[in-house]
């Protein structure tokens, strides 16, 4: 047996800051006489590569962010929407508060650290505004700085994103910070609201700075959060030119925006779905925003779409329903009302009604592609059936076994996955069929006329011996494969702490097996822990003892197989400068200690005390120098220790498995 893999969870983690490529924008000709007032752009055409896009590089988290920014601590993470933590937490899901049009990802970050500000992930190149530095230095060069931001349920922690102004040399010269949405502003749902900050560039700025971190909202040290669409647009300086009239000029008119759109229609798609559609009247927005107006005249913010986007779609969405949608309705009427959002200043609305569907409809052919179904984890005794889904709103997915003419079980909408147990070897076909209701009887469904069928052939089992697994580790096996069959399937199958499973049949000679220890979550998917591998050989009768290990202190500190048991942390001295700490374990029972990557201390470690039932394990450390206690946290991948002069607070160690990465500001 070889244990091959731990698993950490990062439950803490560092923000993000990004940085787009510019793009140029066209300059606007002077007004001559006779001419209406109009905007003229101070500014070169060459330079205005810096004004009018967002300077934010991936700012809505879809792909990796290491090219651009500087990691401190090794634990920012990009997630999927939807995304589980094993119970622990709440990530969003897509159909949480948050961007309309989101991409799949989203940052998450945290800390628990002792840092008065959360963690930090900071920009590797700071934003050069030398082109435009004529027009910094007047002082009337805007900013707008936004971004989505939140957390998790009534978890009093949130996300902020700052920008530094920053001169030649010394302390910035100017700060703003947007984000901080409190549970109460998310009505204590896991989610995340558009927050924007806006203002001026102070006259002498020379570089912009970038920093995404974990909110601070109240004494704890827990701090996490989300964050997407993260931008920083900057507007050049406008000035209003009056039109002369024989040598005079006239006042000038306050500006009123934009061209509004045009055209919005709306159309019922399907049962559940109203389709919003507009003209785009202007060349420079920022994108354009679309609400509903409810039955009761209150108002649901549906969209806030990108630049040129000319259309929106609707399933229900609403701010104050519980779940965040309501139903529309039968042969419902609503108004909907369109504006472009500009550079601090919108367009007027445009409105346009639309009617809901009145007539039950069957659920169309698929629109995204193929209708695929799949017959996975076959054992003889059990088979898990997996299928993607390609329609729009269905009600759920009719279920027919074999020849059985009627469904044998349904699943509601969402659900792609079922897995049938305790069957006979040999074959067993599922149908799968989409379904709607209908609206005014729902004891009536309606099928797709498009369906997918599989077959799975379940084996015998081999005749031969036993084989049995016994469980040694703290943590239940949640996956045991044998020869690529996978014993365990679905939820809650598997061998808890101290027990055993037989394998029956096992024929003779030598196999291969996996195991997986951790838990099942309430959505039957796989919180793990740690992975083993091994093979034994079969022999021709009896039975085999197979037997899972716990973890090891050298196995928990070491996390092979790469970059051997690094662990960093930082603390702050008596004049207030940071430090990098660092400690690198080896299976031998050794470590090495580092101050600002500089070794200054070798010793051995043990284990003190292992507490499965919360997650902790207690370990000390003995050199010349050092005589400490550390715990660590399992599923979070770090552990404390105050092992340092008496000046030293308590240090978070974290682990790092890229190794030691120079920080500038914390050497």
């Amino acid at each position: 047996m070889k244990t091959i893999k731990s698993r950490f969870v990062n439950i803490f983690l560092i923000a993000i800051f990004l940085l787009l490529p510019l793009t140029s924008t066209q300059a606007v000709p002077a007004v001559t006489a006779q001419q209406s007032p109009s905007t003229v752009i101070i500014g070169d055409s060459n330079i205005d590569a810096l004004f009018r896009t967002n300077l934010v590089q991936d700012g809505d988290a879809e792909a990796d962010y290491s090219p651009w920014w500087i990691d401190n601590e090794g634990f920012t993470q990009i997630l999927p929407y939807g995304s589980s933590c094993g119970g622990m937490c709440n990530f969003p899901s897509p159909y949480d508060e948050g961007p309309v049009l989101r991409g799949s990802s989203f940052f998450y970050m945290g800390s628990t650290d002792n840092h008065t500000n959360g963690t930090n992930l900071w920009i590797k190149n700071k934003i050069s505004l030398a082109p435009i530095q004529a027009a910094i230095d007047t002082g009337k060069v805007r900013y707008i700085l936004s971004g989505y931001f939140g957390g998790d349920t009534t978890s009093p922690n949130t996300s902020q994103f700052h920008i530094f102004f920053e001169a030649d040399a010394g302390p910035s010269i100017g700060e703003a910070i947007v984000g901080n949405v409190t549970p109460a502003e998310r009505q204590n749902q896991t989610g995340l609201l558009y927050r924007e900050k806006t203002g001026y560039i102070p006259a002498g700025t020379r570089y912009i700075n970038l920093l995404l971190q974990s909110g601070y909202l109240d004494n704890s040290y827990w701090r996490t959060g989300f964050a997407d669409n993260l931008s920083l647009v900057l507007i050049p300086i406008q000035s209003f030119l009056p039109v002369i009239k024989n040598e005079q000029a006239n006042q000038v008119p306050p500006r009123t925006g934009f061209p509004a759109p045009t055209g919005v229609t709306v159309t019922p798609n399907g049962l559940t779905r109203m389709d919003i559609v507009w003209t785009d009247n202007s060349y420079n927005e920022l994108g354009f925003e679309v609400q509903r107006i409810n039955l009761d005249q209150t108002v649901d913010t549906i969209c806030n779409t990108k630049p040129n986007v000319t259309y929106c779609l609707d399933p229900g969405i609403s701010q104050s329903a519980p779940y965040g949608y309501i139903y529309l309705g039968n042969n419902t009427t609503y108004t909907y009302q369109v504006r472009a959002v500009g550079e601090g200043i919108n367009s007027d609305w445009t409105n346009g009604t639309g009617t809901t569907a009145t007539e039950p409809l069957t659920p169309p052919s698929p629109v995204n592609g193929s209708f695929i179904c799949q017959a996975i984890d076959v054992t003889s005794s059990s088979a898990t059936f997996v299928w993607n889904d390609p329609f729009d709103y269905e009600a759920g997915f009719n279920l027919y076994l074999n020849s059985n003419p009627y469904p044998s079980y349904s699943v509601i909408e969402g659900g792609t996955k079922i897995t049938f147990i305790n069957l006979p070897p040999g074959s067993i076909t599922l149908k799968i069929n989409a379904f709607v209701y209908d609206r005014t009887d729902p004891s009536v469904v309606y099928e797709s006329a498009t369906d997918c069928s599989v077959t799975a052939i379940l084996p015998s089992p081999p005749a031969n011996g036993i084989a049995i697994f016994h469980n040694n580790a703290s943590y239940p096996v949640i996956s045991l494969t044998v020869d690529g069959w996978e014993q365990f399937p679905v939820r809650p199958l598997g061998i808890i702490s101290g027990a055993y499973y037989e394998l029956d049949g096992m024929p003779t000679g030598t196999h291969t097996w996996t195991a997986t220890t951790g838990f099942w979550d309430d959505w039957g998917q796989r919180f793990t822990m740690y992975d083993y591998t091994g093979q034994f050989t079969q022999p021709d009768t009896g039975s085999m003892d197979i037997y899972i290990p716990d973890m090891t202190i050298q196995d928990l500190l070491t996390v092979p197989p790469t970059n051997l048991g690094y662990w960093e942390g930082y603390y702050f001295d008596d004049s207030i400068n940071c430090h990098t700490a660092a400690f690198k374990f080896f299976q031998n029972g050794t470590y090495t200690f580092y101050n600002a990557n500089s070794p200054i201390d070798s010793g051995t470690y043990s284990l003190v005390q292992r507490e499965p039932a919360i997650f902790s394990t207690k370990f000390h450390v003995q050199s010349t120098n050092q005589n400490a206690e550390g715990l660590l946290i399992e599923t979070h991948g770090q552990f404390f220790m105050k092992n340092g002069p008496a000046s030293w607070p308590q240090i978070t160690y974290v682990y790092k498995p890229q190794g030691y990465i120079y920080n500038p500001f914390c050497p």
